[in-house]
């Protein structure tokens, strides 16, 4: 799944529709920020990532299913910037 220049809108429909989850997405996060932050150019935008994220998504995932959405960024990927 390319997630590339998708909006969040875009990526509501596509967890809507059932094309994607919120693991194959934060999956997706991951080995890009891992593409470009430690290996290749080494971009160093990202200090660390959650450990748990895989997990968390899995969960949202879960809760998902069982209750709908909770809101518009319900189960994609946040992360916030601070210096390293």
């Amino acid at each position: 799944m390319e997630i590339k220049g998708k909006n969040i809108i875009e990526l509501q429909r596509l967890i809507d529709a059932g094309s994607l989850t919120s693991y194959q997405l934060t999956l997706e996060y991951i080995k890009r920020i891992t593409q470009f932050d430690f290996r290749g150019p080494q971009l160093n935008s990202i200090c660390e990532m959650n450990p748990d994220a895989l997990e968390i998504a899995a969960s949202l995932d879960r809760e998902r299913k069982i209750k709908g959405p909770r809101g518009l960024l319900h189960a994609t990927c946040h992360y916030w910037h601070k210096s390293c």
